[in-house]
């Protein structure tokens, strides 16, 4: 009798177990969070801004016009930039669990003022812009595409 008592009491602690490791392992653990559609809008509008500026550069060392890539006539368009920037670093840290967009924005923020100290010493060909242009390509390409990763999650 006492050895029938043990065993149906450890079916019942296996059984009690088993049920509350299948709860548990129902639940959704996310590294990162849900989609935002603001955030996704920010990067969308940033990666259209960055490439009319570096369009606009090249097309006017295409045209000859390489007074119009002075520094002075695209300063409002950096500071529009970094403002959206700014927008959309506080957007991710305001976010849960958003760090890893966070991260790419500060990747971003680097480019950006790279790109800036870069111009101020001027473009005299199409090349450096080009170069620029690929990497920029590819970090947007990653923002974007982690963005779609966050819109098919439930």
């Amino acid at each position: 009798m006492l050895l029938n008592l043990k065993s149906e009491v450890k079916l019942k602690y296996t059984l009690l177990l088993s049920i509350i490791f299948l709860l548990t392992s129902c639940g959704e653990i996310r590294l990162i969070g849900a989609y935002d559609q603001t955030v996704d809008q920010s990067i969308h509008k940033l990666s259209r801004d960055v490439s009319i500026l570096l369009i606009e550069l090249k097309k006017n060392i295409t045209d000859q016009k390489l007074d119009e890539n002075a520094y002075s006539n695209f300063r409002p368009k950096y500071i529009d930039i970094q403002g959206e920037i700014e927008t959309l670093k506080i957007r991710c840290g305001a976010l849960e669990k958003y760090g890893k967009v966070r991260q790419q924005v500060l990747s971003l923020e680097l480019n950006i003022l790279n790109l800036e100290a870069f111009h101020k010493t001027g473009f005299q060909s199409i090349e450096p812009i080009n170069n620029i242009q690929k990497n920029f390509e590819v970090a947007f390409t990653n923002m974007i595409a982690l963005q779609n990763g966050l819109k098919r999650e439930k």
